[in-house]
């Protein structure tokens, strides 16, 4: 199974780009869609989080060692990139 932050993060994203994509769509139309954009979204991320998830099972052993190894790197430069900015 993927990381629980990874998997936060990647919902999140989802979340902020549903939300901003039927904004967009409700200023063309003219309509509120509000209430639309948080089932949406949570249908959306629910969809991608069980795809990763399956798909990173399938992944072999070694593979799915490589991918968690990746995703350690991209949270720590992550994390690095916060607590810079935090100093400034």
């Amino acid at each position: 199974m993927l990381p629980e932050v990874f998997l936060l993060a990647v919902k999140g994203l989802i979340v902020l780009l549903v939300a901003e994509g039927l904004k967009a769509l409700s200023s063309l139309l003219g309509r509120d869609l509000s209430g639309w954009s948080a089932w949406f979204a949570s249908v959306l991320g629910t969809i991608i989080v069980f795809a990763l998830n399956t798909i990173f099972a399938e992944l072999p052993q070694e593979w799915q060692t490589l991918v968690l190894a990746i995703l350690a790197l991209l949270e720590a430069n992550g994390l690095y990139r916060i607590t810079r900015a935090l100093r400034r």
